[in-house]
């Protein structure tokens, strides 16, 4: 039987770009939302799920090093992987 692995990686709308979970990593796949779907996809990662996941009021840092504050829970979109 072979081994199930599950990946989990968080899209930032205020970026635009997708970053895996350390504790979960999608290794190999990377950049913005279409990129890192195309490199998970040829990775053999299957999505099983999505949920909005962020938390308002939050002050998140930013990659110029400002901080955006979060207004919506959807501003953070959380997905889950599975590859077989």
């Amino acid at each position: 039987m072979a081994k199930v692995q599950y990946g989990i990686a968080t899209y930032d709308r205020w970026t635009g770009t997708v970053d895996s979970e350390v504790k979960a990593p999608m290794d190999g796949c990377y950049g913005g939302f279409h990129e890192f779907f195309e490199s998970a996809g040829e990775k053999g990662w299957e999505l099983c799920g999505c949920f909005p996941s962020g938390t308002v009021g939050l002050n998140v840092a930013q990659p110029d090093g400002s901080r955006h504050k979060t207004t919506d829970p959807s501003e953070h979109i959380t997905f889950i992987f599975k590859k077989v």
